[in-house]
């Protein structure tokens, strides 16, 4: 009688996606940016900021930063495939796919406008009148 085998593929539960998705965030680099926002904040402000302020920044620094780096990792995807380094990435092993990734970067990025009351870029267009400098009243664009 012939004996049958079977591969044993890794059982794709909910923690284990949870920990892809977080994966794709990048999260030590997410730490190393929010470990220098907070008492950047505190310097500029000369003492404590509001505490929604620094929620606000800190929760949508993570966001911005978090689908960037998802982003980042569905356009590197082929690169990480061959460097030893990278090989073991959400989107190279499969464990997210490369349209789910590029999703999940644009839905933190639009939750990050939330937090920070809209888009980053400006709404208010730039006008050549505009000081370059509010030291120096005397440097202006053309």
């Amino acid at each position: 009688m012939a004996q049958v085998t079977t591969a044993l593929v890794p059982r794709r539960t909910t923690s284990f996606r949870l920990r892809a998705y977080v994966a794709l965030t990048k999260p030590r680099i997410i730490e190393l940016l929010l470990v220098t926002t907070l008492p950047t904040m505190v310097v500029a402000a000369k003492g404590v900021p509001r505490l929604w302020l620094m929620v606000a920044t800190l929760v949508g620094g993570a966001l911005s930063a978090g689908g960037a780096n998802a982003a980042n990792m569905f356009v590197d995807r082929d690169i990480d495939a061959v460097m030893h380094r990278t090989r073991h990435r959400p989107i190279v092993t499969g464990a997210v796919t490369p349209t789910a990734a590029v999703v999940f970067s644009i839905v933190l990025e639009v939750l990050r406008s939330f937090c920070s009351g809209g888009p980053s870029i400006s709404s208010r267009p730039f006008s050549p009148s505009q000081r370059l400098s509010s030291t120096s009243s005397s440097i202006r664009l053309a």
